[in-house]
């Protein structure tokens, strides 16, 4: 998978993304301001789109959810066979930024990938500086707390644990995630768990 074939995708998915946004709150746009591209490529303004009804719509409407999926997958396979740390970094920015859902099993189990390079651009959640995943999985959001409780149960590292959290707290906040997490450690008999489950507890901010 080149660069270019995903840096394509993404930013066709991400203008048909704000293209689909501005139709359902109808803000008014000019035509020519914004072209966007269907999946057969061909150019649409917002002017052609806010004119599709019925089974064009739809058929519009499924071509943004394929390309959308189909990019996610692109760049989960880019993300298995990367070898430089700049490459994983760029694709997990990637897939927090677009929230792809089907990301959360492989973004879970390397929660710890670390970037020691430069301060980078800021992004609207900063959840721990140098933990890209976290920060991602937060993104994701709720499709992610599961996976992250998981990781809270029944990771024999610390380290891991402990973002796992992060996570969560990005997601729900303090104080909700504190409840989550109570009444995980109330439905468990395993003493291990309960020990790692109060311990999250006891990591968020009182």
């Amino acid at each position: 998978m080149s660069k270019f074939t995903v840096l394509s995708m993404a930013s066709r998915v991400c203008l048909s993304s704000v293209i689909l946004l501005m139709m359902v709150t109808t803000t008014c746009v000019s035509a020519e301001e914004t072209p966007g591209t269907m999946g057969t490529n061909a150019p649409v303004s917002l002017e052609i789109l806010a004119q599709l009804q019925g089974d064009k719509l739809e058929d519009y409407l499924s071509q943004l959810w394929i390309d959308r999926f189909t990019l996610g997958q692109q760049l989960l396979q880019g993300l298995s066979t990367a070898t430089t740390t700049e490459s994983k970094l760029s694709i997990v920015y990637l897939l927090g930024l677009y929230r792809m859902e089907q990301a959360v099993p492989m973004l879970s189990s390397m929660i710890t990938l670390h970037d020691d390079g430069p301060v980078r651009v800021s992004t609207r959640i900063s959840m721990l500086e140098g933990y890209p995943v976290v920060e991602a999985l937060a993104r994701i959001g709720n499709p992610a707390v599961p996976a992250m409780l998981k990781n809270i149960e029944t990771s024999e590292d610390a380290t891991v644990r402990e973002l796992s959290v992060f996570v969560i707290q990005g997601v729900y906040g303090i104080e909700l995630t504190r409840c989550y997490l109570q009444i995980a450690l109330e439905k468990q008999a395993d003493p291990t768990i309960k020990d790692r489950l109060a311990q999250a507890i006891e990591q968020l901010p009182q």
